[in-house]
């Protein structure tokens, strides 16, 4: 089969963050809802994309998200005008999520609060043995915590941890999937 490339997209169209993650246009549409069926078309989800090259091997996972958010609360900023933090989550299920920053980095360096890493609190093998693969310092790329209440998290092309307006189309989805037989 084909290269899957997912491109570069926003996590919502205005820089709001209202809702976290669980309520974000990347998690919403882009990723998209838990797929049975798939699709090659330019419309499709990413799950939909997935489930057309892996089938039912593409696995349905729980996942704790952000789903609310306190616009007036303290963050990383440590206040000033980028005010804003994670302030409850939610189980959803999931097939493509995008990475936490403790799963890329091993810790956390924006993420506004504890609501934003849920379960995705273990640095994946992966990342702890390359540096490379964080980032080769060739993309820029979206995670799902949220960094303020207009700003989610990013692995920044340079190879350390950013943030970028919600409504920025010019990072690449990388999400984390689970394959099994």
């Amino acid at each position: 089969s084909g290269t899957l490339h997912f491109g570069r997209s926003r996590m919502n169209a205005s820089n709001n963050t209202t809702g976290g993650y669980k309520a974000s246009e990347m998690n919403a549409e882009t990723l998209g809802a838990v797929a049975s069926s798939g699709s090659t078309a330019a419309t499709a989800s990413i799950n939909q994309q997935l489930y057309a090259e892996f089938g039912a091997h593409l696995q349905t996972t729980k996942e704790l998200v952000s789903n609310t958010l306190n616009a007036s609360g303290i963050n990383r900023f440590g206040g000033g005008s980028n005010l804003g933090c994670s302030s409850n989550w939610e189980w959803i299920s999931a097939q493509a999520v995008l990475m936490s920053e403790i799963e890329v980095y091993g810790a956390t360096v924006w993420s506004s609060s504890g609501f934003d890493t849920g379960n995705a609190n273990i640095q994946l093998p992966l990342f702890a043995f390359s540096k490379q693969a964080q980032n080769n310092r060739s993309a820029y790329y979206w995670l799902k915590d949220v960094a303020s209440a207009a700003h989610f998290c990013i692995a920044y092309s340079g190879g350390h941890c950013d943030y970028a307006s919600a409504s920025g189309a010019h990072n690449y989805v990388r999400p984390r999937f689970i394959l099994a037989a």
